[in-house]
């Protein structure tokens, strides 16, 4: 599991640089995919409610085929846990968008990093999936590798 402390603070949004995690994942040219995380949320304390992580995709395209959610950049998209404490299935969505605009495409196959940035002190994830099929509309009800 990767989390942080709650203090209590704030944190930003990217371009901003806090903390985060950087990956590669294989993805094809012209799918559409979803991300998930299964997120923990933590008690909630001062600014911050424990449930935001903040995900970015090198080679990213959005729905309507523009470049999007580049790393560095303040393109991201938002999985926004409950305010309910413990382990969750959360999806990475275009804040005020339907689902449909939170696909995500690339450009080209092979490579690509994926960028997770802690959006509230006290958050933690133990699982990222980036699904073109069998999890494109809903979540896994369990975690995939068990504990």
């Amino acid at each position: 599991m990767l989390g942080i402390t709650n203090t209590g603070d704030e944190m930003d949004p990217p371009p901003e640089d806090d903390p985060h995690v950087i990956f590669n994942v294989q993805v094809q040219a012209g799918v559409p995919y979803r991300c998930w995380i299964h997120m923990k949320v933590g008690a909630p304390q001062g600014k911050s409610q424990a449930n935001v992580i903040w995900a970015q995709f090198s080679d990213a395209l959005n729905h309507a085929n523009e470049e999007a959610y580049t790393p560095e950049t303040d393109s991201y998209l938002t999985a926004q846990g409950p305010a309910q404490e413990g382990w969750t299935w959360v999806g990475c969505d275009l804040e005020g968008s339907d689902s449909s605009e939170s696909l995500i495409y690339f450009s080209t196959s092979g490579e690509v990093s994926v960028r997770l940035q802690a959006g509230m002190e006290g958050v933690g994830f133990d699982q990222f999936i980036l699904s073109s099929a069998r999890f494109l509309e809903n979540p896994p009800s369990e975690a995939i590798v068990e504990k």
